[in-house]
Parts: C-alpha cells; structure tokens; sequence
C-alpha cells in the first residue's frame, strides 16, 4: 500500500490565484462598462419610444459606468459586484415580453451573476485597493 504523504505538484501555480480573481475582475468590468455605454446611448437616443422611460435607463447606465470603474480601478470591488448581481437578478426576472433588442441574451446575465457573485464572495484579487466587506 503505498503512501501519497510527499506529493510534488508538476507545475506550482497556486501563487497565481489573486491574479485569477483579477482577470475576473477586469473581465466583468470591461463587460459592464461595454453595456452601460450601450444602454446610456440607446436612453439618449430613444425619447419618442411609448411607455419608455429613458431617464431610468440613463440612471441604470450611469450607475453601471460607476461600478464598472470601481471594479476597474479595484476601489470597492465588493460594492461594485454587488450592484452586478442586483442588476443580473432583475435582468433575470424582468418580464419576457420587455426583451429590447439593446439588452443582452439571458444566459448572458445569468453567467454575469455567478462571477460577480464569485468576486463579491472572494474578495478583489490582487492590485486592489479596497477593504473586504
């Protein structure tokens, strides 16, 4: 019977670990700074539309600017993710008669939810300058 007391891993890469959370990180924010951009122009550029609020649109796209730097720049990552997942979560439940053709697929939010989730449990990775919560 033998003993794997003493195992040598082939290739130590555990030290990258907070860099991978950094990737996720900048990927999210990249992504959400994308959307929010999108959402800010289609809410200017969408004042006769019925039923349409686009000063709520705005809102949503500026604050979505916000927390994309935030997640960025690695200031209040945590804080940042949090309004991710709140945003997720009410793309996700939002009424399936509502689909814009601006807004993505919602598989799209759905994997958007779990890595902001993952950011917000685990914290910012490294190159940040924040606390965790």
């Amino acid at each position: 019977m033998l003993h794997y007391r003493h195992m040598l891993n082939v290739i130590p890469i555990q030290f990258l670990a907070l860099f991978a959370y950094l990737l996720l990180r900048l990927t999210i924010g990249i992504i959400l700074l994308m959307f929010s951009v999108r959402i800010t122009h289609t809410a200017f550029s969408m004042t006769t539309v019925t039923s349409f609020k686009p000063w709520l649109l705005a809102g949503v796209g500026i604050v979505s600017v916000l927390a994309s730097s935030s997640l960025l720049l690695g200031f209040a990552t945590q804080l940042g993710a949090l309004f991710v997942v709140g945003l997720a979560l009410l793309q996700l439940i939002r009424p399936s008669h509502t689909i814009y053709n601006f807004l993505p697929h919602p598989l799209f939010w759905f994997l958007l939810l779990m890595a902001s989730v993952t950011i917000f449990i685990t914290g910012a990775g490294a190159l940040a300058f924040d606390l965790p919560i």
